[in-house]
């Protein structure tokens, strides 16, 4: 086997005693000869995508030959390749999707196990990854509804009323880093969740002064839904809707074992307005957020016997701090 790698400034190989510097990295390793070990699932699991330099007539397997569509990567109609030409249960797939304005005709359904969306950039800039609906989607702007996957680094642009990203029956899946912007009386949720178990949702934006949402995390009720184990965690969520909710967690789920710490919310219109509101009565962790809400309002509140909620700090309005700690048994 041989390889490129740790060269030194000469181009020969470095080797021991590595004292012989300098050295530089090769932008590029390429082996030789095989290598000990097998790739995980089936051949071609890299896809690329670039709405500028793309084509939807490449077949996605380098960023020269990338898709021009996210529907044509992944979506719900025969003929894109993920989904449903090249999908296998026991891979693992990344997507790559260049800095660009997507507008993708249908909703995207992101299924199956170990799919992971990158977006390059910085999300909410000119020179990251926006997405916007252009009709209304079925179920969300984007439906995951899968294991083991991860979306990051992507703005979702809503105009219509259905979720930005509905994660439906999504265990062990991390959402991070990611943009929401939705248009101000229209869109109703950001993230909605059902039935999800050990997933993180990081350092995400939901909102912003002139677009906001009237719920920025909601973990829907019925029966036989769930919200589980899961830890939300480093989000900015901002509305200026009347009576909006941070993040929500409704009656009829089961919610026990997550962990809510260190979210910004500010709230800024409305008495109803609620920053985190835990309904259901099982428990929770609520630690170390930062809310802002209206005079009157109210800051986090918890149904749970045990409220599990310590340490946050929150202002309604320009009064002194409001204690959400107190109610602790």
């Amino acid at each position: 086997m041989t390889a490129e790698g740790l060269r030194h400034t000469s181009g020969d190989p470095a080797s021991p005693p590595y004292s012989r510097g300098p050295y530089r990295w090769d932008q590029f390793v390429t082996f030789s000869g095989g290598i000990a070990g097998v790739l995980k699932g089936v051949g071609g699991h890299i896809f690329f995508v670039d709405e500028e330099n793309g084509s939807d007539g490449n077949d996605g397997l380098s960023p020269d030959r990338a898709f021009a569509t996210l529907e044509k990567c992944w979506g719900n109609t025969a003929g894109n390749l993920m989904a449903r030409d090249d999908y296998d249960d026991d891979a693992e797939y990344h997507v790559f999707i260049a800095p660009g304005s997507y507008a993708p005709a249908l909703d995207l359904r992101l299924y199956g196990h170990g799919i992971h969306l990158h977006g390059l950039g910085n999300p909410g800039t000119d020179s990251g990854v926006n997405i916007t609906d252009t009709e209304e989607p079925t179920y969300g702007m984007l439906l995951l509804a899968g294991a083991n996957c991860t979306i990051e680094n992507v703005e979702f642009i809503s105009t219509t009323d259905v979720p930005a990203l509905y994660a439906l029956a999504a265990d062990n899946c991390v959402i991070r880093n990611c943009v929401f912007k939705g248009t101000h009386g229209t869109t109703t949720t950001a993230i909605q969740l059902m039935d999800v178990r050990s997933t993180k949702i990081y350092g995400c934006q939901i909102g912003e002064a002139a677009g906001d949402f009237t719920n920025g995390i909601y973990a829907e009720g019925g029966a036989d839904y769930y919200l589980i184990d899961s830890h939300i965690a480093y989000n900015r969520i901002y509305s200026t809707v009347s009576s909006a909710v941070g993040i929500l967690m409704d009656a009829t789920s089961t919610e026990y074992g997550n962990v809510i710490e260190r979210n910004f919310i500010n709230l800024t219109t409305g008495s109803g307005s609620i920053g985190i509101d835990q309904n259901a009565t099982g428990g929770n962790l609520i630690v170390d957020n930062y809310v802002m809400v209206p005079t009157s309002a109210t800051a986090i509140e918890s149904a749970a016997t045990n409220t599990g909620m310590i340490g946050n700090h929150t202002m309604a309005g320009t009064a002194a701090p409001v204690d959400p700690n107190e109610a602790i048994s």
